[in-house]
């Protein structure tokens, strides 16, 4: 009866979370399907598919890495490995979302002008902001550090977060400020969740701010490196 019920709480507050999950990570094109025309909804596409080969190929890895590994150490109760192990699944993570978000956020454009012809152009302005949606990216790691300590509820809320802050930024600033505006809320809306991820590490007693911190440097170095190619370019 006690393992029903655990399995039964643990199992409702993954459902729930699940549902939020869908809605946050494919809401931008429900949204923008009901405001923008068929050919601005073409660019955003193209914009996230160049985005998602970045994020795409290191959540896969995460996801078959990450939860394994931290389950493993969160069954020993040993936080202060369990936090060493966080963070360094984190770090390489961190460091790639980070200057890859910089990088694209000054020379998106010109990678749209090279892999495509100058009908596709806006697609370059959209992927440089959606390039900032990197700084929140990088704490999938902890959705699954939730999962391992038996912290369900915490995932959902996350969830609930992200959901939220997209239905209701995108179409607020749609309404004031039209496409672009909407693309930087889709871009920024995800790190409305991230106080509540550093309270829920917190709470679990892997929280680190130098850590957090010190791993930031890597989007100006981004930017610095973006900065540099497009001199060299001459663009």
């Amino acid at each position: 009866r006690e393992s029903f019920r655990e399995l039964i709480g643990f199992g409702k507050w993954t459902f729930v979370s699940s549902i939020f999950s869908v809605l946050a990570t494919h809401g931008d094109r429900l949204l923008l399907g009901g405001l923008v025309e068929a050919e601005v909804l073409g660019l955003y596409s193209i914009a996230v598919l160049i985005l998602s080969a970045i994020d795409g190929a290191l959540s896969r890895l995460f996801t078959a890495v990450s939860l394994p590994a931290l389950s493993e150490v969160a069954r020993t109760g040993d936080i202060a490995r369990l936090r060493s192990i966080y963070y360094r699944l984190r770090m390489p993570g961190d460091l790639v979302l980070l200057s890859s978000g910089g990088l694209l956020f000054m020379v998106g454009s010109v990678i749209i002008r090279v892999l495509y012809d100058t009908r596709y152009a806006g697609a370059g302005d959209m992927l440089q902001v959606l390039a900032l949606s990197c700084l929140a990216a990088r704490f999938n790691v902890s959705y699954h550090i939730y999962l391992a300590v038996g912290k369900p509820r915490f995932l959902a809320i996350i969830n609930i977060i992200r959901c939220a802050s997209l239905f209701i930024l995108v179409p607020v600033l749609f309404a004031i400020g039209g496409t672009q505006a909407a693309v930087w809320g889709i871009a920024l809306h995800g790190l409305m969740m991230v106080p509540f991820v550093h309270v829920f590490n917190a709470r679990i007693g892997i929280h680190d701010n130098r850590r957090e911190l010190a791993v930031l440097a890597a989007l100006p170095a981004g930017m610095a490196g973006g900065t540099q190619a497009l001199a060299g370019n001459g663009a």
